[in-house]
């Protein structure tokens, strides 16, 4: 599905205010190899950047492995990334505080990067 008026699925890497971003992402818990893999249209005319752990879905530990493992490809503070939705959905929405606006500017670039072509 697509956005009505573009044409074309919203970004998986979103600027959210002056000093924050966004990442929209579906996990594959229980992988046998962590990985981030290219942004997928969801089908709700979202594209999400897949993320795979091999941590299994149960009392968080999907969740922090991969807020760690985006924090780290991303070259931050593990402490910086927070699953703000979806927190027991496969399809997330995670947050990143920036030290101000060219610092989330910065991060935001380099998320759009993650997975090869998201």
């Amino acid at each position: 599905m697509s956005d009505d008026i573009t044409g074309m699925a919203a970004p998986a890497v979103e600027r959210e205010g002056p000093a924050n971003v966004s990442i929209f992402v579906k996990v594959q818990p229980k992988a046998r190899k962590a990985a981030i893999q290219p942004a997928r249209d969801d089908g709700h005319g979202r594209m999400r950047l897949q993320v795979k752990v091999t941590a299994a879905p149960e009392d968080g530990k999907a969740n922090a492995a991969v807020e760690r493992l985006v924090a780290e490809a991303l070259g931050i503070a593990r402490n910086r990334v927070r699953v703000v939705q979806g927190v027991t959905d496969r399809a997330k929405r995670l947050g990143i505080e920036g030290e101000g606006f060219a610092d989330a500017e910065d991060i935001a670039a380099r998320a759009r990067g993650l997975g090869g072509d998201a």
